[in-house]
Protein backbone atom coordinates (compact mmCIF):
# COMPACT_ATOMS: atom_id res chain seq x y z
CA UNK A 1 0.00 0.00 0.00
CA UNK A 2 2.91 2.33 0.71
CA UNK A 3 4.15 1.92 -2.86
CA UNK A 4 0.67 2.77 -4.13
CA UNK A 5 0.56 5.94 -2.08
CA UNK A 6 4.07 6.92 -3.15
CA UNK A 7 3.14 6.40 -6.82
CA UNK A 8 -0.01 8.41 -6.23
CA UNK A 9 1.88 11.31 -4.67
CA UNK A 10 4.50 11.34 -7.42
CA UNK A 11 1.98 11.19 -10.25
CA UNK A 12 -0.69 13.41 -8.69
CA UNK A 13 0.51 16.68 -10.27
CA UNK A 14 0.27 15.04 -13.70
CA UNK A 15 -3.17 13.55 -13.21
CA UNK A 16 -6.72 14.78 -13.25
CA UNK A 17 -8.10 16.55 -10.22
CA UNK A 18 -9.74 13.55 -8.60
CA UNK A 19 -9.83 13.11 -4.83
CA UNK A 20 -7.28 10.71 -3.37
CA UNK A 21 -10.21 8.71 -1.96
CA UNK A 22 -11.55 8.21 -5.49
CA UNK A 23 -8.32 6.48 -6.45
CA UNK A 24 -9.16 3.68 -4.01
CA UNK A 25 -11.70 2.61 -6.61
CA UNK A 26 -8.83 2.10 -9.07
CA UNK A 27 -7.28 -0.35 -6.62
CA UNK A 28 -10.59 -2.13 -6.18
CA UNK A 29 -11.03 -2.31 -9.97
CA UNK A 30 -7.59 -3.89 -10.36
CA UNK A 31 -8.06 -6.48 -7.63
CA UNK A 32 -11.49 -7.38 -9.01
CA UNK A 33 -9.95 -7.86 -12.44
CA UNK A 34 -7.20 -10.07 -11.08
CA UNK A 35 -9.78 -12.09 -9.18
CA UNK A 36 -11.98 -12.28 -12.31
CA UNK A 37 -14.89 -10.55 -10.53
CA UNK A 38 -16.62 -8.90 -13.49
CA UNK A 39 -19.57 -7.68 -11.41
CA UNK A 40 -17.45 -5.57 -9.07
CA UNK A 41 -15.19 -4.45 -11.91
CA UNK A 42 -18.19 -3.18 -13.92
CA UNK A 43 -19.67 -1.52 -10.87
CA UNK A 44 -16.40 0.28 -10.11
CA UNK A 45 -16.20 1.38 -13.76
CA UNK A 46 -19.48 3.23 -13.18
CA UNK A 47 -18.23 4.72 -9.90
CA UNK A 48 -15.03 5.97 -11.56
CA UNK A 49 -17.06 7.45 -14.42
CA UNK A 50 -19.41 9.15 -11.96
CA UNK A 51 -16.42 10.59 -10.07
CA UNK A 52 -14.91 11.92 -13.28
CA UNK A 53 -11.87 9.66 -13.40
CA UNK A 54 -11.03 8.85 -17.00
CA UNK A 55 -9.93 5.38 -18.04
CA UNK A 56 -6.82 7.14 -19.38
CA UNK A 57 -5.92 8.71 -16.02
CA UNK A 58 -2.25 7.81 -15.46
CA UNK A 59 -2.47 7.43 -11.68
CA UNK A 60 -5.55 5.25 -11.91
CA UNK A 61 -4.03 3.10 -14.65
CA UNK A 62 -0.87 2.51 -12.61
CA UNK A 63 -2.88 1.57 -9.53
CA UNK A 64 -5.11 -0.76 -11.57
CA UNK A 65 -2.13 -2.62 -13.03
CA UNK A 66 -0.45 -3.23 -9.69
CA UNK A 67 -3.72 -4.14 -7.97
CA UNK A 68 -4.58 -6.52 -10.82
CA UNK A 69 -1.40 -8.46 -10.08
CA UNK A 70 -2.31 -8.48 -6.39
CA UNK A 71 -5.81 -9.74 -7.11
CA UNK A 72 -4.39 -12.49 -9.31
CA UNK A 73 -1.84 -13.50 -6.65
CA UNK A 74 -4.34 -13.51 -3.82
CA UNK A 75 -7.06 -15.37 -5.73
CA UNK A 76 -4.51 -18.09 -6.59
CA UNK A 77 -3.70 -18.57 -2.92
CA UNK A 78 -0.49 -16.54 -2.71
CA UNK A 79 -1.29 -14.54 0.43
CA UNK A 80 2.26 -13.83 1.57
CA UNK A 81 2.54 -10.40 -0.09
CA UNK A 82 1.58 -7.71 2.46
CA UNK A 83 0.57 -5.22 -0.23
CA UNK A 84 -1.62 -7.84 -1.91
CA UNK A 85 -3.27 -8.48 1.46
CA UNK A 86 -4.04 -4.78 1.88
CA UNK A 87 -5.41 -4.49 -1.64
CA UNK A 88 -7.50 -7.62 -1.17
CA UNK A 89 -8.89 -6.30 2.13
CA UNK A 90 -9.95 -3.05 0.42
CA UNK A 91 -11.63 -5.03 -2.35
CA UNK A 92 -13.39 -7.35 0.14
CA UNK A 93 -14.64 -4.43 2.23
CA UNK A 94 -16.14 -2.78 -0.88
CA UNK A 95 -17.59 -6.07 -2.15
CA UNK A 96 -19.16 -6.88 1.24
CA UNK A 97 -20.69 -3.40 1.43
CA UNK A 98 -22.17 -3.76 -2.05
CA UNK A 99 -23.59 -7.21 -1.33
CA UNK A 100 -25.06 -6.17 2.03
CA UNK A 101 -26.75 -3.15 0.47
CA UNK A 102 -28.08 -5.19 -2.45
CA UNK A 103 -29.63 -7.75 -0.10
CA UNK A 104 -31.28 -4.93 1.86
CA UNK A 105 -32.45 -3.09 -1.24
CA UNK A 106 -33.92 -6.22 -2.83
CA UNK A 107 -35.35 -7.40 0.50
CA UNK A 108 -33.86 -10.86 0.11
Amino acid sequence: MKIFLAALLIMLPFSSYADNKDYEYCLIWGVAGGAEDQFIQNLVDKVLEKNGISQFDKVCSTLKQTAYAHGRQFSQGNTTNAEAQESWALYQKFRDKVMTNLVELLKL
